[in-house]
């Protein structure tokens, strides 16, 4: 999986240009990828301006630039490179991606209570849901999550936010009362984050693209006895979307 970040930033582009100009001036040494955990490129800067596209390769936090179709890189004691950012591509490269993903696979997560979860004014535990055909028949046909996974469904509100009047959308168009420990769409993400430490401890991205990355991702739960997880869907802080899905 590759993260990815962008900046129009003229100021950023220039400088990104220059070092790679004075790069050659730098430390030389051989590059044999793979041969240890430095020798490996992680990172890669695309830079656009009009027509023309110049790419620099670096490795890990940026410790050198490579040449790879030369083998040889050029060491950044100085970490120029790093100095150059801006402090929105500074965070980006300071987050450790791939160990999040790990965390997020291992993470233990809070659960909650069947009949925590109100929907159409109804405890979830009074539903016995072992088959999408008793699903249906009990709280009708859901709006699929996944449309490659038909096993997998989502009830899903969306604020929709017009002269700071709030309203609810849905593609039924029917009223959805759906709760969660209290909790509903439209609260602030503190509310889990008060609750839910476990669960909130890492953010669960939509996206691989850090603009997106940093204002929408999910947390989940467990529902406790039965086979369903409780998401919900952040957005600037918010919860936007709630969803229950099993995990059979």
């Amino acid at each position: 999986m590759v993260f990815t970040a962008e900046s129009n930033d003229l100021n950023l582009i220039n400088k990104l240009h220059k070092i790679k100009k004075n790069s050659n001036k730098w430390k030389k040494e051989t590059f044999s990828c793979g041969m240890d955990h430095r020798l490996v490129i992680h990172n890669m800067f695309v830079i656009e301006v009009g027509n023309k596209t110049d790419t620099i390769f670096t490795t890990k936090n940026n410790y050198s630039i490579v040449v790879p179709n030369k083998k040889i890189q050029f060491i950044d004691k100085n970490q120029e490179l790093n100095k150059a950012l801006t402090d929105d591509m500074k965070a980006f490269f300071g987050r450790d991606f791939y160990k999040e993903m790990i965390r997020t696979n291992i993470q233990i997560l809070d659960s909650i209570y069947p009949d925590k979860i109100i929907y159409k004014g109804r405890p979830f535990n009074e539903v016995i849901i072992d088959s999408i055909i008793s699903f249906r028949s009990t709280f009708g046909i859901p709006t699929e999550w996944d449309k490659n996974d038909n096993e997998k469904y989502l009830f899903y509100e969306e604020i929709m936010t017009d002269h700071n009047d709030l309203k609810v959308e849905l593609p039924t168009n029917d009223i959805l009362y759906f709760t969660a420990d209290r909790i509903c769409i439209g609260d602030s993400e503190s509310l889990l984050l008060q609750k839910y430490p476990n669960s909130t401890k890492h953010q669960r991205p939509y996206s691989t693209r850090y603009e997106e990355i940093k204002n929408n991702y999910f947390y989940e739960l467990k529902i406790r006895d039965i086979k369903y997880i409780l998401v919900f869907s952040i957005k600037d802080k918010k919860i936007d979307g709630m969803g229950i899905y099993n995990t059979f």
